[in-house]
């Protein structure tokens, strides 16, 4: 799975946030990340303060293991990414459903029907 992580300082933590960047130790944390079986496939700062990355990993736990280290001094938000390929066949299901949805008299959504108790 391929996940945006996105990160922005707390307000008054920038400098404390910059300093913590400024004393990693670049190859020990590759060498972690490749222990919890994540890959990074890009990474950026702003120079405005915070950063995101793209990071390959089996789930999202692995990424929230990684960062949480960090969630004291900044906002970290983790979001799922698919392709355009996937996000393409996801938004032809979602009209599907929909359409389904607005025909339908008996709200049969994913192959379930909602009926309410008939009291």
């Amino acid at each position: 799975m391929i996940f945006y992580v996105r990160w922005t300082p707390f307000d008054g933590k920038n400098m404390e946030v910059i300093t913590r960047f400024a004393n990693v130790d670049p190859e020990a944390t590759t060498g972690i990340m490749e222990e919890m079986g994540i890959k990074i496939i890009c990474h950026f700062e702003l120079t405005e303060g915070g950063g995101f990355m793209l990071a390959e990993a089996e789930s999202p736990a692995v990424i929230t293991l990684f960062t949480a280290p960090w969630s004291d001094i900044m906002k970290i938000e983790i979001s799922t990414v698919i392709d355009r390929d996937e996000a393409l066949a996801n938004y032809k299901k979602i009209v599907e459903m929909v359409a389904q949805m607005e025909s339908s008299s008996n709200d049969s959504v994913y192959g379930v029907t909602y009926r309410p108790n008939e009291d």
